[in-house]
């Protein structure tokens, strides 16, 4: 049949399971940081990726363009002359790869998700991230197996690392709290809207009780100060009323009031954010830091080659990190212009300008499409203040809902509209 038949429902089928079952697998591999993980969801992705590009050959189907294709293929050229240049090639061979595979799917998102399948998977999101903190929260409080967390009293689910599986709740929070704002604007029943309402409601409380047991400082302050401006900006579209904002404001004194007068592990581990300076830039990572920033004075244009940061760091460590085998710099702009020269920096913070500029700059009416991009652009904006702190761009099942998350932003996006004016 014609490209209109049969054969665009399987197709759309085939994109919409075969997406499904990635975002679904990465983050329970582990968050899909191990060669063999990442090397499945590169054969998936890569498949879907060729299936759309013979459907655009065969049916003359129109590429779209958005105002973040030049910073991105900007930033693809940057990294493949830096691996020209790489200290260790394999290693920026299989970053390169693992690239390739963000940009699919970004990609597929702009050119492929309609309305229907935009929803379904940002529902999978919230779903998933829902049983991992089901998940985390029983091996948390009743014992259930997680040998592998580091540290180990630090809720962290299917993830290694309990500062990567917050990272993954802040792209999940703002998407479930703007979908259950955006439904009252539907055209579902009332009864409909209730029955999805009371199970976000749900879905957001199991999240954010997750979200503190992570105990990661650097989420803590990133999802709030990026919570605070979304609520700021549905109060100026009138989405929200103004209470809202003094309602934001009790939550937080009474958080306040909790980490001062609170007695318990938690309350404890709150307490520390205030001594931030001293405790979680440890002396272990302000060395890591500090040896980053040599690297890119001895290699300010090319880098040592994108993903060679753990081979190149060893040479220009500083005195008193030996021993320490670092494998990311913990701020993922140190370490972009550490592997790829400082013209990584501008690149990356063009495409963060444009992508959560367009999120937060939609003046059409508030409704469920409305509200999902803009909890993906909420998501997003904690997870780059996050990357000040750490290396969530560099954990792939986050990047995987980042880079799906901007796809179905910049679908909506005027085309030639240059958004990044914006910022």
């Amino acid at each position: 049949m014609g490209y209109g038949g049969m054969t665009e429902k399987v197709y759309k089928n085939i994109l919409l399971l075969g997406f499904g079952a990635v975002m679904v697998f990465a983050p329970l591999a582990k968050a899909a940081v191990q060669v063999w993980s990442v090397s499945v969801i590169e054969l998936l992705v890569f498949t879907l990726i060729f299936t759309w590009l013979w459907r655009v050959n065969n049916y003359n189907l129109e590429f779209r363009k958005t105002p973040l294709d030049t910073p991105i293929w900007l930033f693809l050229a940057l990294c493949i002359i830096s691996a020209m240049f790489s200290i260790y090639k394999y290693g920026s061979f299989y970053e390169l790869l693992r690239l390739s595979a963000m940009m699919a799917v970004f990609y597929l998102a702009v050119n492929n998700f309609d309305r229907q399948m935009t929803v379904k998977l940002a529902v999978l999101v919230i779903i998933v991230a829902t049983a991992m903190s089901l998940l985390g929260l029983g091996q948390y409080f009743f014992g259930l197996d997680h040998s592998w967390w580091k540290p180990q009293d630090m809720l962290a689910a299917t993830y290694v690392n309990h500062n990567h599986f917050a990272g993954y709740l802040e792209l999940a929070i703002p998407m479930a709290i703007a979908v259950a704002i955006a439904l009252k604007n539907t055209n579902y029943t009332r009864f409909k809207v209730r029955l999805w309402q009371i199970g976000l409601g749900l879905s957001i409380v199991i999240l954010l009780a997750a979200f503190v047991f992570s105990q990661s400082r650097g989420a803590w302050l990133s999802l709030t100060i990026s919570l605070f401006i979304m609520n700021l900006l549905l109060v100026k579209r009138k989405i929200l009323k103004k209470e809202s904002i003094f309602i934001f404001a009790l939550i937080l004194i009474l958080a306040v009031a909790y980490i001062y007068g609170g007695h318990d592990d938690i309350a404890e581990r709150l307490r520390t954010v205030k001594k931030i300076n001293e405790q979680y830039f440890s002396e272990v990572r302000q060395k890591i830091w500090l040896g980053t920033v040599n690297m890119i004075k001895s290699n300010p244009l090319k880098g040592t080659g994108i993903g060679t940061f753990v081979w190149g760091l060893p040479k220009y460590r500083p005195e008193g990190l030996m021993g320490v085998r670092a494998h990311y710099a913990h701020n993922d702009y140190l370490q972009w212009m550490a592997e790829m020269g400082i013209m990584a920096l501008p690149l990356v913070l063009w495409v963060f300008c444009v992508v959560i500029g367009e999120a937060l700059d939609r003046k059409r009416e508030f409704g469920l499409k409305q509200g999902i991009v803009l909890g993906a652009g909420i998501g997003i904006l904690s997870l780059a203040i996050h990357g000040l702190v750490d290396f969530n761009f560099h954990i792939t099942a986050n990047m995987l809902v980042v880079a799906f998350y901007a796809g179905i932003i910049m679908r909506g996006a005027n085309k030639g509209k240059a958004r990044e004016q914006s910022c």
